[in-house]
């Protein structure tokens, strides 16, 4: 199987949305308590010089994980007032007793980009084996999802966001 950190995961995600992958960071600042800042992340820093997409492709990227929210797997992380996209995920626990994937143990996933169309935020939701008596009910789109969305509508007015619409207009076309 394909093993990725969630970092390289997001990492990924703004590679795909700017055309630069950004050097990842853990911390962006540090404040004594007495308000002496000790340490803070001047600039981000890129892995690339040029882009890796060029800009129709990254486009159609965007595009793409918007209809994914509008109207395929993600349709429960469309936020009622943020245009967002994103992708769902589920993969098999590998069992280290078994030495085999499990079927019955999953780890489900959701990772989206915000604002839409032009997202300057990427967000990744991991839900590790979630239970369910019905395996239906065990993919990202039902179990990680909503957490993105719940998220994203609490924490973009923090980030300054005005909300596009009120919750009865939240399928914002993917070609606005």
């Amino acid at each position: 199987g394909l093993a990725l950190t969630p970092i390289h995961l997001v990492s990924s995600y703004c590679a795909l949305i700017t055309g630069y992958a950004p050097k990842p960071y853990l911390v962006e600042k540090i404040v004594r308590e007495d308000g002496k800042i000790l340490y803070e992340k001047k600039q981000t820093e890129y892995l690339n010089e040029q882009p890796f997409l060029d800009e129709n492709t990254r486009q159609w990227i965007k595009k793409a994980l918007r209809y994914i929210v509008l109207e395929g797997t993600g349709k429960k992380a469309n936020s009622y007032y943020y245009a967002v996209g994103g992708k769902t995920g589920t993969a098999e626990v590998y069992d280290i007793e078994t030495k085999q994937y499990s079927k019955k143990k999953y780890i489900t996933s959701f990772i989206g980009v915000f604002p839409y169309p032009n997202p300057k935020y990427v967000l990744l939701v991991l839900v590790a084996e979630p239970k369910s008596p019905w395996r239906s009910l065990l993919y990202g789109g039902s179990v990680a999802a909503p957490y993105f969305r719940e998220i994203v509508n609490e924490v973009a007015p923090y980030l300054g966001l005005k909300p596009l619409f009120s919750h009865k207009d939240s399928n914002y076309d993917i070609n606005h």
